[in-house]
């Protein structure tokens, strides 16, 4: 859903005088980043809950309201 406002961003940036292929790498999603992301929550945090309450300061409250929006 979101390729289609990349590529309109991207467009705009080269109508600027911009690369775009300079920035495709860090707006890209791709499995590698995702893992690369989720090996380094697990080593500074051990677990995804732990980052969310301790990393981002989730409290159990907001955490039971995301979980209920986001899972039901």
């Amino acid at each position: 859903h979101l390729a289609p406002l990349l590529e309109r961003m991207l467009a705009g940036l080269a109508e600027r005088g911009g690369d775009p292929e300079l920035f495709r790498p860090v707006l890209d999603v791709r499995p590698g980043y995702l893992e690369a992301g989720l090996e380094e929550v697990r080593a500074m945090y051990g677990s995804i809950e732990a980052y969310v309450s301790d990393g981002l300061g989730v409290d159990e409250e907001t955490l039971q309201a995301l979980r209920e929006a986001f899972l039901s």
